[in-house]
């Protein structure tokens, strides 16, 4: 009951701090609704018609792409939260809680998701109105992302512990959303590049998400996802903890 009311009371923080201070949600609206239009106009996924025998390209990459933005900001979402408990001299105080700190951190995670989903609504309209783009809703590619996004949270979770340990890795963390958007088939990858990046529980989702809406089966896309996105989630946490015993070792845990 303690880390159920943990969980809320977090979340509901995150949605209050999100709503008072809206600069960064709007930054993230213009960014990513600019990025699409810009894929939607060079013609990005024009390939999929063929490989999938699908006449809307349009709609099979915008599943590609949402699945993207939604992995990417699982990663830099918990790295950022880490980074900004460290700033305002917090982090300690969450350490040194009753409730474990991976659900602590959980809970801003999820209010970031749900920021993130009505960003996504946005963006997919402004995709519509303006890219002349034209989808159908297909709730049941939910659940593959969702789960897709908890993989994806456990590499949140090893940048974050790496945060910890090295401070500033920001860098790392705009690179690796720029290799994702380019190795895991959002935007066309080949078909080398698409093989070494079935480790990622991204490049699986996306394959997942467009079979399923052409109708394909999808059963062992789906176990697949199921055991990579686990044993992401079981190593971020499991580096994420090794990151925090190597920094309280340092001394540094608290510096930034």
């Amino acid at each position: 009951m303690m880390l159920f009311r943990s969980l809320l009371c977090e979340i509901k923080m995150d949605l209050i701090s999100t709503l008072r201070y809206k600069f960064g949600t709007i930054s993230d609206i213009v960014v990513y609704s600019i990025l699409l239009l810009f894929f939607l106009y060079s013609g990005t996924g024009k390939s999929y018609s063929n490989i999938y025998g699908y006449e809307n390209y349009r709609e099979l990459f915008f599943a590609g792409y949402i699945a993207w933005f939604f992995s990417v900001s699982a990663i830099s979402s918990i790295a950022q939260i880490v980074t900004g408990e460290l700033r305002q001299g917090t982090f300690y105080r969450k350490l040194n809680s009753r409730c474990p700190l991976e659900v602590l951190l959980f809970g801003r995670f999820i209010a970031a998701l749900i920021v993130e989903v009505l960003v996504a609504i946005i963006v997919a309209v402004v995709g519509i109105i303006f890219g002349k783009l034209n989808i159908e809703i297909h709730f049941e590619i939910g659940i593959p992302i969702l789960i897709c996004v908890l993989g994806m949270y456990g590499l949140g979770l090893c940048i974050a512990g790496a945060a910890l340990f090295y401070k500033r890795v920001g860098a790392i963390t705009y690179i690796i959303q720029l290799l994702l958007l380019f190795l895991t088939d959002t935007v066309s990858a080949t078909d080398h590049f698409i093989n070494i990046s079935k480790g990622i529980p991204l490049t699986i989702c996306n394959i997942l998400i467009r079979r399923q809406i052409v109708g394909e089966n999808v059963v062992t896309n789906l176990f697949q996802l199921i055991l990579i996105s686990i044993i992401w989630l079981i190593t971020g946490i499991v580096m994420f903890r090794v990151f925090i015993n190597k920094a309280k070792k340092e001394g540094n845990i608290l510096f930034y």
